[in-house]
């Protein structure tokens, strides 16, 4: 996988620049949940959530042209390795991962994908997804 990055320069030291790399959209329990919530909610009231839809739109964008650039420009002949697929770093959270998403995908259309993670991700995976995935196993985080 490609990592491309933008040099820019921030004097806002809350963020800087490590949000702005290439790399994989926002997910896990409780963002994406509570963006469609809040849309949800605008839309009964009569109000539209715009920037909750629009990031929505756009995470969902951001992963479908990964996945799809990923397919187009490699061979299946080739083992897909993924180091870690929960939503986040040191979690065993694998709901709304876009990294599972992009992994799911690939399997899904005849990739070869193996999977390092810690075993109770392994057991979650293994136990939605019997025999698509292969797995290594990461001792500790």
């Amino acid at each position: 996988m490609y990592l491309f990055t933008i040099p820019i320069h921030s004097n806002f030291n809350a963020y800087g620049n490590k949000y702005l790399k290439y790399g994989f959209g926002f997910g896990g329990p409780c963002l994406p949940r509570d963006n469609k919530a809040l849309a949800k909610y605008g839309s009964e009231i009569g109000l539209n959530a715009l920037i909750s839809i629009a990031s929505d739109n756009s995470n969902s964008q951001h992963l479908k042209h990964q996945i799809d650039y990923f397919i187009q420009n490699n061979s299946k002949e080739k083992p897909v390795y993924i180091s870690g697929v929960s939503y986040k770093i040191n979690t065993e959270i694998i709901e709304e991962s876009q990294q599972f998403k992009f992994a799911l995908a690939l399997a899904n259309v005849g990739f070869k994908v193996i999977i390092e993670e810690s075993e109770k991700v392994i057991n979650q995976i293994d136990s939605l997804y019997p025999n698509l995935f292969e797995f290594k196993k990461i001792s500790q985080y």
